[in-house]
């Protein structure tokens, strides 16, 4: 991980503690990679209950409940499925938070519908929803990783605004 992630978890990790809060994730770009940073740290089993990397539209279906019809009407990349994934997660896990990625890392476009780069991120917390779109440039790992960067800076976010 590089210097700006460490920082960036090790903030977020004092804040989810310090605020007696939890997180709950679901990925599908990001193919676990934001779960796998924030496991870094010491100490994340207390704030950090779990996430389901659902990378597959059955997994998407089968675990968290994203309806066939919704993937068929916005297609698995989209801000739509993202909420639904943050939604659901946030639900089966008990967090008070939630964050779903979906997207397209390239470098071949699965669904044709959004150009490599494009990644739907949905924050979820008890009082507030976020729906952004990010629209990132670089290879499928450099795409995926500052997904991951993002998602944690706009969860930080969100959560200081909040208390």
């Amino acid at each position: 991980m590089t210097t700006k992630i460490n920082k960036v978890v090790a903030d977020l990790q004092q804040l989810m503690q310090s605020n007696e809060l939890s997180l709950g994730l679901a990925e599908s770009v990001t193919g676990g990679l934001l779960s796998a940073t924030l496991t870094t740290k010491s100490g994340a089993s207390s704030w950090y209950l779990g996430g389901i990397c659902a990378y597959s539209n059955i997994a998407k279906m089968k675990i968290l409940n994203v309806l066939p019809e919704d993937i068929e009407t916005y297609g698995a990349v989209s801000q739509e499925i993202s909420t639904s994934l943050a939604v659901s997660v946030k639900q089966k896990l008990e967090t008070t938070h939630a964050i779903a990625l979906t997207g397209e890392a390239g470098p071949n476009i699965s669904q044709r519908r959004y150009p490599v780069g494009t990644v739907f991120l949905t924050i979820l917390s008890e009082l507030e929803l976020k729906e952004i779109r990010l629209n990132l440039t670089g290879s499928r790992v450099e795409i995926q990783e500052e997904a991951v960067l993002r998602s944690c800076l706009l969860l930080k976010e969100l959560i200081e605004n909040q208390i």
